[in-house]
């Protein structure tokens, strides 16, 4: 899922990109830094660059983004997402919660998404012991 350029990682399946929706689609999963570090500032050297065969020059949670920035890029209606961030830093999964829950269905690049699902074991637990404290305020 991961070889090849940061080009071709977005660019698979229909339908075609433009460098403005790619681009947007790093921006919305905060992975502007990673296309930085693969290829350097300059658009053309960053969108060349080599991903390695599973990812192995990306960290958990930047292949995780990467894989979000995919998703978001094949312009689907609904987004089934299990554990889309537990391997992002905590800045970064609030800001991309943030930038899907702003973006989704609004005109933009995000516009396609009509229901987005997110499945986190983490966030269920975290809902879980919420509701306890409450009752137990109560």
């Amino acid at each position: 899922i991961f070889a090849g350029t940061l080009e071709d990682h977005l660019t698979s399946g229909p339908p075609a990109l433009t460098i403005d929706e790619r681009e947007e689609y790093l921006k919305l999963t905060d992975s502007l830094e990673i296309a930085h570090r693969l290829g350097g500032e300059n658009p053309t050297d960053y969108w060349l660059a080599e991903i390695s065969a599973e990812g192995t020059n990306l960290s958990g949670g930047q292949r995780q983004r990467l894989a979000l920035a995919r998703a978001y890029a094949q312009k689907k209606p609904v987004l089934v997402l299990t554990e889309p961030v537990n391997s992002v830093d905590e800045p970064s999964q609030q800001f991309i919660f943030n930038q899907l829950e702003k973006y989704a269905g609004n005109p933009g690049v995000l516009e396609h998404l009509r229901e987005v699902y997110i499945i986190s074991t983490t966030m269920e637990v975290d809902r879980r012991i919420a509701r306890a404290n409450q009752r137990q305020g109560e």
